[in-house]
């Protein structure tokens, strides 16, 4: 719980992570992505997640919600 998200982010998603991000902040709407993850167990796993920005101890920070999406994205 203690890690960034972007630690368990799967390296080919990383960089899509990274520009949604930077729109956050000017974004009056919750952002909404797919990507992968990989679980401690090597596992690779999808998410859907919805991102707003947040304060948090008065530096920016995300508020990520997730959702395994993983049977989803396999009937696709």
């Amino acid at each position: 719980m203690s890690l960034p998200l972007y630690k368990f982010i799967h390296p080919q998603d990383r960089q899509k992570l990274w520009i949604s991000r930077q729109q956050i902040p000017n974004s009056d709407l919750d952002v909404q992505m797919e990507f992968r993850i990989v679980c401690k167990n090597g596992e690779i796993r999808w998410v859907g997640t919805v991102t707003n920005p947040i304060e948090w101890e008065g530096q920016p920070a995300f508020q990520d919600f997730l959702e395994d999406i993983t049977d989803r994205k396999v009937v696709e």
